[in-house]
């Protein structure tokens, strides 16, 4: 990854901050006093790529906004080389402010088309396309002025983990972990599958007994099912007998209330205890019952009931004639037809009302004519007697022709006045026929309504009196086919009636009457057998309760035994199962404890070359740092270097050189670090940022250490240096230079111009 440009605003010191045509290759030179803002240009390369810095680690990102600036964005643009001869340019911006805003994304460039938006999405991006992260890339390719003086812990987990020596222990602390786990869930197994086998032997002893229980059960059950429907023969019988006795009547005291019953209660209550005797005589004779001296005492109640149910039949179709009549008479008076009393007498009426208007009319017609007679004969007898008076009002009419035309006109009015005078008579005798129908309807609609009231009051008869009552009263005026259905009725039911003085047997009230001494026999009957099913029943019940119990304890015996198997079966597949799985779980335990061992061998292995590898490259970068004074170094698995010294011939640590030789120790090391995590991770070319490398260097040094950095490795070919203090004989080493001022607060540098 190699940095085009750098562009900031409002960012730490910077108001404004713009670095742009930066040069794929060589060292650029930050030079500038303290507090001129150098290492702010690291921070904002940080904060672009990773949204922290140095400083917000442990300050909150709005100490990194300007100081009086309510905001903070950046921007840089970068070649991200994906394969060879193949590059994406690339840009990353974040901005934000004072009120929460975190925003970032990264473009794609000439067409600024995202890539990725949001932090999280840019985090992700920044990790799988550019090969390194926040903490990787600190300990690879940002060399920090306060940290990076001596080998620490940190320097020694990003070897481990780029090198996949703190993976592989890590997973070997996980497999550990896990054995530990399936050792305890092995012996969890172990414990399970001894005492199943326990209760094995246990359920055996009892599970060999079920052939002989089902045998027992089986026989058991026979029995409980023949003494079961035994029973439920007596319970019905037992329920029918009490159903009747709970039936009864007090004694014969339906039949007493029945006799002085009236309408619909006295209908309704011979009906049902009608078919209560009917239900009762058949199954005396064919059903539960099977008793034929019930069935004979039923028989006779049944018949007289028959008789009286045949009697109100009757009764009721004769009321119900007697209603037709009263609707047929009330239709004729109030019906909607043309022909109906009321609709008559409306006409009439109307009738005469017109008549006696157009009388009034025509009796002024005829004074108007006979005025006009008197005046048109007055006329001709003047005319007649004084013919000169018609001179005197005019002399060109002739006297007669005036005489002769009042005549006619004279006649006409007479004519007229007795054409009306016969027309006028007609009408009076019109009007005397009217009002004599009139008075004939009248009378008619009145016989109506009398005869209507009379049925109304026969109809009260139904409720509140007795049939002989209703057929008093209906033979004074009914006619008609009522008055026919009348006399059938009387006729038909005389005695039932009491109306025949030679029947002794009194009317239907006195037959049943009769019958309370039968429904006495029948309930005299019904108890005697309710007492012997009831018997029957105790002497069931108590023998079915003896074969319910010995069905239910060699049932509850087998159903023990059966569920005993059942848990010795199933307990048989856990055993198989916890089997199993403890076989495999000790395969398991078997795999993890050889692949801890791979991993920690494979750890070991790979820590004895590291330093190795390490040596060899610091062997060749260190001749260029150190002047040619040391060539030989190697680093022992821990990252401790030790220098050949020439003068004690042998190897020395290298807190005993100089400040300058260890500060080119470990420049040598992040270097060699840096080359290693481009081999193994990212394989493209990458920039570098050292902050003060040369700190303790003197000058000679620092020229061949400047000069020598692009020559290290095709991959690294970006530095960014940070020096306050420069020789020019350093600033000549250098391929570009960028100056900061302590007071300067706005940085714009176009490299391509």
């Amino acid at each position: 990854m190699i940095i085009r440009s750098i562009k900031a605003e409002n960012f730490m010191k910077f108001a404004r901050l713009s670095l742009t045509g930066l040069p794929d290759n060589g060292v650029i030179g930050i030079l500038g006093p303290n507090e001129s803002g150098k290492s702010t240009i690291g921070e904002a390369i940080l904060f672009a790529f990773f949204g922290q810095s140095r400083m917000s680690k442990s300050s909150p990102l709005e100490s990194l906004i300007h100081w009086g600036s309510e905001y903070m964005r950046i921007e840089i643009d970068f070649i991200l080389g994906i394969e060879l001869g193949k590059k994406r340019l690339l840009r990353v911006y974040r901005e934000i402010d004072r009120f929460g805003t975190n925003y970032a994304k990264i473009m794609e460039l000439p067409g600024k088309g995202e890539v990725a938006r949001g932090n999280r999405e840019v985090t992700a991006f920044i990790q799988n396309h550019i090969g390194f992260d926040l903490f990787e890339f600190h300990h690879a390719f940002y060399h920090d002025q306060y940290g990076s003086r001596q080998v620490d812990n940190s320097q020694r987990e990003f070897l481990e983990r780029l090198t996949g020596v703190r993976q592989m222990e890590n997973a070997t602390e996980r497999i550990g972990t896990e054995i530990e786990q399936l050792e305890r869930e092995f012996a969890h197994y172990q414990k399970d599958i001894g005492r199943n086998l326990k209760q094995i032997e246990r359920f055996s002893r009892t599970s060999e007994r079920i052939p002989e229980l089902r045998e027992e059960e089986e026989k058991s059950v026979c029995d409980y099912v023949r003494v079961k429907d035994a029973v439920e023969l007596a319970v019905q019988t037992n329920d029918v007998y009490r159903g009747l006795q709970g039936g009864g009547n007090g004694g014969g005291r339906g039949f007493k209330d029945l006799a002085s019953a009236r309408g619909s209660q006295l209908e309704d209550g011979v009906n049902g205890l009608l078919e209560d005797y009917k239900a009762l005589q058949l199954r005396c004779l064919e059903g539960d019952l099977e008793d034929s001296a019930l069935a004979s005492e039923t028989g006779k109640i049944r018949q007289a009931l028959e008789r009286t149910n045949e009697f109100l039949d009757a009764y009721k179709d004769l009321r119900r004639n007697c209603i037709d009549a009263r609707e047929v008479l009330e239709s004729e008076l109030y019906g909607s037809g043309e022909s109906t009393l009321k609709t008559r007498l409306g006409t009439l009426e109307q009738q005469k009302a017109g008549l006696a208007a157009s009388l009034s009319g025509g009796f002024k017609v005829l004074v108007v004519a006979a005025v006009f007679f008197f005046i048109f004969a007055a006329a001709v007898a003047v005319l007649a007697i004084k013919p000169e008076l018609m001179k005197s009002f005019s002399e060109s009419f002739d006297p007669r022709y005036v005489q002769f035309g009042c005549g006619g006109l004279c006649v006409l009015a007479l004519l007229f006045m007795i054409m009306k005078y016969v027309g006028y008579r007609g009408i009076q005798s019109h009007t005397r026929g009217l009002t004599k129908n009139i008075s004939r309807l009248k009378k008619q609609i009145q016989t109506t309504k009398s005869k209507i009231r009379d049925y109304l009051r026969l109809e009260e008869l139904k409720n509140s009196g007795a049939p002989r009552d209703y057929v008093d009263a209906a033979k004074d005026f009914v006619t008609g086919l009522a008055a026919k259905r009348l006399e059938e009725f009387r006729g038909r039911f005389s005695s039932m009636l009491g109306l025949d003085p030679s029947d002794e047997s009194g009317d239907y009230t006195d037959l049943i009457l009769e019958q309370v001494d039968n429904e006495k026999a029948c309930r005299r009957r019904i108890n005697e057998l309710s007492q012997l099913s009831s018997k029957r029943l105790k002497e069931s019940e108590a023998t079915l309760k003896k074969a319910q119990s010995s069905r239910d304890r060699i049932s509850n015996e087998l159903r023990e035994a059966e569920g005993q198997l059942a848990k010795k079966e199933t307990l048989d597949e856990k055993v198989a199962e916890y089997e199993n799985a403890a076989m495999q779980i000790r395969g398991e335990i078997d795999d993890r404890r050889a692949a801890c061992d791979l991993l920690k061998l494979c750890s070991a292995t790979t820590r004895e070359k590291v330093g190795p590898t390490l040596s060899s490259y610091l062997k060749c970068i260190l001749p260029r740092l150190t002047d040619g004074r040391y060539r030989d170094v190697k680093l022992t698995p821990d990252l401790e270097i030790l220098v050949f010294a020439s003068d004690r011939s042998d190897f020395i640590p290298a807190a005993e050189l100089s400040g300058g030789t260890n500060e080119a120790l470990m420049l040598g090391l992040r270097l060699g670090l840096a080359q290693a995590h481009i081999t193994s991770h990212t394989s493209q070319e990458q920039f570098m940022f050292l902050d003060e490398p040369f700190k303790m260097m003197d000058g000679p040094r620092v020229v061949g250490a400047l000069e020598s950095l692009s020559q290290l490795s095709e991959e690294l070919r970006q530095f960014f240096v940070i020096q306050p203090q420069c020789g020019q004989e350093q600033v000549d080493a250098l391929d570009q230079v960028i100056r900061t001022e302590v007071e300067l607060t706005e940085l714009e540098i176009d490299f391509g111009a």
